[in-house]
């Protein structure tokens, strides 16, 4: 599952480069997310720098090779600290969950072939559309 620059979805790292941790402080949610050094990193060599998209060159995130502290209370050391809302994360699909296709297919071989073809459709008579149009306005 790869984590994709949110502006040009160029793949930054995947799963296998996150440092997972766990928040120092119990229902504390991180807003950044904490990866191995990128392969995709260049430039380096100052103590401290802003982590930038090797694409598009926005803005990502920040390393710091004393380390940093997450918003949970963590300390991560060296950090490579990239911001949560500058990436796409992937989603995953609870597979158990979908409906499986079969299941729509078998539900529609009994229904004769005309049957529900207009089952979305209004029908109303002239009546109907005259008393519902207003009418002119006086003033």
């Amino acid at each position: 599952m790869s984590y994709k620059c949110r502006i040009c979805r160029k793949i930054l790292f995947t799963e296998k480069d996150v440092i997972p941790h766990e928040p120092a402080v119990k229902g504390t949610k991180c807003s950044s997310i904490f990866i191995e050094k990128p392969e995709w990193l260049e430039d380096f060599s100052s103590e401290e720098n802003h982590l930038y998209c090797p694409k598009c060159k926005k803005k990502i995130g920040y390393y710091r090779w004393s380390g940093e502290q997450c918003n949970c209370g963590r300390w991560i050391t060296p950090s490579f600290q990239i911001t949560r809302n500058k990436v796409d994360e992937p989603t995953q699909i609870d597979y158990r969950t979908v409906i499986p296709v079969d299941f729509q297919k078998n539900d529609l071989k009994d229904k004769p072939k005309d049957e529900g073809k207009n089952e979305s459709t209004i029908s109303f008579n002239s009546e109907d559309v005259s008393s519902a149009t207003p009418g002119p306005t006086e003033s």
